[in-house]
C-alpha cells in the first residue's frame, strides 16, 4: 500500500526559498528542479525506507529520520505509519543544527 507525503510548512518555506533563489541564478535550472522534485517526492509513496538513516542521527538512535539526495539537497523526512512526512530540505553540505521532534 503507498504511503502518503506531507510537505511539511517548514519544508514548503525551504523549496520556496531556492527556488526563488534558482530563478534569478537561472530560470532553465529553476525549471528543471520545480519538475523533479515533485518526481523525488513521488518515489516516496512506493519505497518510503529508500532513504539513508540521517548519519548526523545515528549516534543518538533516530532511526525513523531518513533523508533523500537531490542534486546538492538533502530532503528530510520521517515515516510516521502511512504517512512520509517531508521535514526539511536543506544544502547537502551544511550539517544539520537544529531540533527534532
Amino acid at each position: 500500500m503507498p504511503h502518503r507525503v506531507v510537505v511539511s510548512p517548514k519544508a514548503w518555506e525551504d523549496l520556496s526559498a531556492m527556488l526563488e533563489y534558482l530563478q534569478t541564478q537561472s530560470p532553465a535550472a529553476a525549471s528543471r528542479f520545480a519538475r523533479e522534485i515533485p518526481v523525488a517526492l513521488e518515489r516516496l509513496e512506493s519505497f518510503p525506507e529508500s532513504g539513508r538513516i540521517i548519519p548526523e542521527f545515528l549516534d543518538e538512535g533516530i532511526r525513523r529520520w531518513r533523508e533523500i539526495l537531490f542534486e546538492n539537497l538533502r530532503i528530510l523526512y520521517r515515516i510516521d505509519g502511512s504517512e512520509i512526512v517531508v521535514v526539511r530540505v536543506v544544502d547537502a553540505r551544511m550539517l544539520l543544527n537544529f531540533q527534532i521532534d
